[in-house]
């Protein structure tokens, strides 16, 4: 595996990591569409949860990929949409248990 494909990986994630601080913080630009929603404090979390997700998927695809090379290349971008569809999904079940 190209180790310029990690640190891109890698870079990006930081990134959304970052994104995700920014938002649970009230601040950055999904904050900013969030207030011009008039979104309560569940919204902020939700949208930084998703982030969070996102940010594993991100670290998780090239570990994946460099274990199993042949077999990530030809499932990759399904089983990163269907996975971050599925979270998206469970999250809510989640969230009520903790209310």
């Amino acid at each position: 595996m190209d180790p310029s494909l990690v640190a891109l990986a890698v870079t990006f994630a930081a990134g959304v990591t970052f994104l995700a601080v920014l938002t649970a913080h009230r601040r950055g630009p999904f904050a900013f569409a969030l207030a011009r929603l008039n979104a309560d404090r569940r919204a902020y979390a939700h949208v930084t949860a998703s982030l969070c997700g996102v940010v594993l998927g991100l670290i998780a695809l090239p570990l994946v990929a460099w274990r199993w090379p042949s077999e990530t290349s030809a499932w990759a971008a399904p089983a990163f949409i269907a996975l971050a569809m599925l979270a998206n999904a469970v999250q809510p079940m989640f969230r009520k248990g903790a209310s």
